[in-house]
């Protein structure tokens, strides 16, 4: 990401250690969640996912997948949500869109 800091990242960081999600019992602060959005937009970075590109995306509600659409969203990216019901069809979806795949 570029030096200057997202407000939504400020906003969420102004929350520090106070519990941000619940999953598995396991809870995720703000904090956390942070870091995470931050790994996922090197990630993008790396995979040459650039703003306004696609990105399809399979997986639950994770906090790691949270923090993937939130990088995604400060990336400016389409995000196309996938099911695991769907998996099947998932070759057309890529041969037809081309978008790169995240979980």
């Amino acid at each position: 990401m570029r030096d200057e800091r997202h407000w939504l990242i400020h906003r969420l960081r102004g929350w520090g250690q106070r519990p941000a999600l619940i999953w598995r019992d396991e809870a995720w602060s703000y904090d956390q969640l942070c870091d995470a959005v931050d790994r996922w937009l090197a990630e993008l970075l790396r995979r040459d996912i650039r703003p306004g590109g696609t990105l399809a995306i399979c997986g639950d509600y994770s906090p790691n997948l949270c923090a993937l659409l939130v990088a995604a969203l400060l990336n400016r990216n389409i995000v196309v949500p996938l099911a695991a019901a769907t998996a099947r069809s998932w070759h057309q979806i890529r041969y037809v869109h081309r978008p790169p795949f995240g979980t």
